[in-house]
């Protein structure tokens, strides 16, 4: 099992809601928390599991109010040991979680509107098929 924390002034760099050059006390970071394992099922099959938690305790962007942000994810891989380099396939699942206040309307004073949570969830696959010619 891998544990991985850290806090962080901003996260992602599309993100135009922080600014990297203003100043701000930790209590404005979003602290990140993950929590990771592999489990070999057999020698073909095996599965990754992992489970992530940021937290902002205050955000400019969200008047002040805390943003929640949680994610599961889960990885199949098959690989026949005889052709793992040619054939295999890799599925993967996150689902996430994100709950947060943000301002809606132009007029002041501003409206704050909570959203209920917010799910999502995405699902890549892939499979791995090469002939080798010799």
């Amino acid at each position: 099992m891998t544990l991985t924390a850290g806090m962080y002034n901003k996260l992602g760099t599309n993100n135009d809601r922080v600014s990297d050059t203003v100043p701000r006390d930790l209590g404005a970071f979003t602290y990140l928390g993950r929590a990771a394992t592999f489990i070999s099922l057999s020698d073909e099959h095996s599965v990754d599991v992992g489970v992530s938690y940021a937290y902002t305790p205050r955000s400019r962007s969200n008047q002040g109010d805390a943003r929640h942000l949680g994610g599961i994810d889960l990885t199949y891989r098959y690989v026949p040991p005889s052709q793992a380099a040619y054939r295999g396939l890799v599925w993967g699942t996150e689902v996430l979680f994100n709950r947060e206040k943000r301002p809606i309307g132009v007029s002041r004073p501003i409206r704050r509107h909570h959203r209920p949570p917010i799910f999502g969830a995405a699902t890549p696959g892939g499979s791995t098929a090469t002939s080798r010619h010799g």
